[in-house]
């Protein structure tokens, strides 16, 4: 439990984290925060078999589309 809970999430995770900040900086990784109660959310469902609720997609919908607008990964309409 200790590597698990500790040393992967802590050390690897942190590394991971400081090195793509250092690499690509605050404000093109920041963003990528949002993805954190997804994948919470998605490991839930699928290693310990919670359901997969209305709520619970409809939230999962909500952060893609807010990460996709915030990286410009969404065609933006233009007024003209």
């Amino acid at each position: 439990i200790w590597l698990y809970s500790v040393i992967f999430p802590v050390y690897l995770g942190y590394t991971w984290w400081t090195a793509a900040i250092a690499a690509r900086g605050v404000a093109a990784i920041g963003p990528y925060l949002l993805l954190v109660p997804l994948v919470g959310g998605a490991i839930a469902v699928i290693w310990v078999g919670e359901p997969l609720t209305a709520w619970l997609a409809g939230g999962a919908v909500l952060i893609l589309l807010g990460l996709g607008l915030g990286r410009d990964w969404l065609p933006r309409l233009r007024a003209d």
